[in-house]
């Protein structure tokens, strides 16, 4: 059995596991999240940085492009790679998410 990609499932998660809600707020079908989420299918950068957004920083851009992110974001790179949480941090957003919302509200709760 091939693995689930992490940064979408926590995606996922922030909507109650709710693939529906998920993609509903990413603006895709159902069928394309659950093949981000499964490997079948690349996940666009647009949505990346959607994700990002939505989720108020518990998925970060970087996730999805680990090998270009310094590439398509070096303004974002170097402290995003700082801020991302270890299993020794606690699990709380980073600067950027909160500067990264924009006029998306994120639908991430502090207890999710």
């Amino acid at each position: 059995m091939k693995s689930k990609f992490e940064p979408v499932v926590r995606f996922i998660e922030c909507f109650d596991n709710n693939v529906s809600k998920a993609a509903a707020a990413l603006g895709v079908a159902s069928t394309t999240l659950s093949e981000w989420r499964d490997h079948e299918r690349p996940v666009p950068v647009k949505k990346a940085v959607l994700m990002e957004r939505l989720s108020c920083g518990k998925v970060r851009r970087i996730e999805f492009f680990p090998a270009d992110a310094a590439e398509i974001w070096p303004e974002h790179v170097d402290h995003e790679v700082a801020a991302t949480p270890t299993d020794s941090t606690p699990d709380s957003p980073p600067a950027l998410a909160n500067s990264a919302r924009g006029a998306m509200e994120c639908v991430a709760t502090a207890g999710a």
